[in-house]
């Protein structure tokens, strides 16, 4: 028994497979873990057994990637499907014929139709018109199916470990539901995205997926995605398994870590240009503003706005110190000077009441502040605290309602 669980070690030993492809199906796995339930336990790791390990609840899904040109095409007796049925079956065998086993054949590549070979004229085997490994994927394979396809795998396990060895052995007297069983594991995916295409696939599936925000998040996709390939990488060489694991709450963990992350953005250098602006001539407060403008307007709209330039004024004060606030304040006047001088030269401001020229004005602020937001890091960016800014500034002179 301990003899027919020698396997040849494959978890590096092709070096053409392309390890970024390999690293960013991984990645795209982890994401696809969004679907299952939070208290899941599922982890990963690359180059463990196979290029992708995968265990969910007890089940291992194992996974071999292929990078080659994806014009080109695999059949069965294709080296490198051949030599991937081999490791199949040896880790099969490693795990004691687990039903909770799963393997996976990632390329890029099409599916081809078996030609005569050598291998062929050895074996004395008479290809059938159909693709093999299209039959493969028949729910229930039949036994013309396994009498042609096991005749490639013995081969090719004659040459991997002798035909004398334990191995060879053991598989050559597998009945044929054994074979059935073991091709039932594995999962062939041919004409999946090459390297680039994923790259594109990871970033959309990163940016909608449940534990994305789009706020918190926004524009920060391609550093969620490096993180998690960071990740990869540095457990990759680590010798205990444990250890090279990342399991389903690590990723997690990265998207909640990537809210924080507030260097990926500049500080806004607006803050300066404060000295720049002319000291107001107009003394009026924002009651005798609104009043001058709407001279119908009642009491308790005065109160409401002059409430709200207060709580305005009482901000400026707390928050002057801070560069990103003074920056953020000189961005709203600055938009909503040049939509009051826009309101007023067009006499649109005339049809309107108090509400609806202070509401234009902060929804024009807010989308300024929004699109800013994605270069810029503000710390105080509330929809309540624009609007307060917009008050205070009408209180303390620097916009007007007309041009007085």
């Amino acid at each position: 028994m301990t003899e027919n669980k020698e396997h040849i070690d494959r978890e590096a030993h092709d070096k053409s497979k392309g390890f970024r492809l390999q690293k960013l199906r991984a990645v795209e796995m982890m994401i696809d873990s969004e679907i299952m339930p939070d208290d899941t336990v599922m982890f990963w790791a690359t180059e463990y057994k196979e290029d992708i390990f995968q265990n969910t609840e007890g089940e291992t899904l194992l996974e071999e990637n292929k990078c080659y040109d994806e014009n080109s095409s695999f059949t069965f007796n294709s080296i490198e499907v051949r030599k991937a049925l081999v490791s199949f079956i040896d880790l099969w065998i490693y795990y004691d014929y687990s039903s909770l086993l799963r393997f996976n054949f990632y390329t890029s590549n099409k599916i081809g139709k078996e030609r005569e070979s050598e291998t062929t004229k050895a074996e004395k085997i008479t290809l059938p018109p159909e693709k093999l490994i299209e039959l493969s994927q028949e729910e229930n394979v039949s036994d013309t199916f396994i009498e042609i396809s096991s005749k490639f795998v013995l081969h090719e396990l004659k040459v991997s470990y002798g035909e004398k060895s334990s191995k060879f052995k053991t598989v050559s007297k597998w009945k044929s539901k054994t074979w059935k069983e073991y091709f039932k594991l594995i999962t062939w995916k041919f004409g999946e995205p090459n390297e680039k295409k994923l790259d594109e696939i990871v970033l959309h599936k990163i940016k909608n997926c449940k534990w994305f925000s789009s706020s918190l998040h926004e524009g920060m996709e391609d550093f969620i995605k490096s993180k998690l390939l960071d990740e990869l990488d540095k457990r990759q060489s680590k010798p205990d398994f444990l250890n090279r694991t990342f399991s389903k709450s690590d990723v997690e963990l990265v998207f909640e870590k990537a809210k924080s992350t507030i260097n990926l953005k500049k500080d806004d250098p607006l803050w300066k240009m404060w000295v720049t602006i002319e000291t107001p001539i107009d003394k009026r407060n924002v009651r005798e503003k609104l009043i001058s403008k709407w001279n119908n307007i009642n009491s308790s709209e005065i109160l409401k706005y002059s409430r709200k330039s207060v709580a305005g004024g009482i901000e400026r004060d707390e928050f002057s110190g801070e560069n990103d606030f003074m920056a953020l304040r000189f961005r709203i006047y600055s938009v909503c000077e040049e939509r009051l001088n826009s309101l007023i030269s067009k006499n649109l401001i005339n049809n309107w009441t108090p509400e609806e020229c202070i509401n234009d004005i902060f929804e024009v602020s807010k989308n300024e502040v929004q699109a800013l937001s994605k270069t810029f890091n503000y710390s105080f960016d509330s929809e309540t605290l624009i609007y307060n800014i917009i008050l205070e500034l009408f209180d303390s002179c620097y916009l007007a309602f007309d041009n007085e």
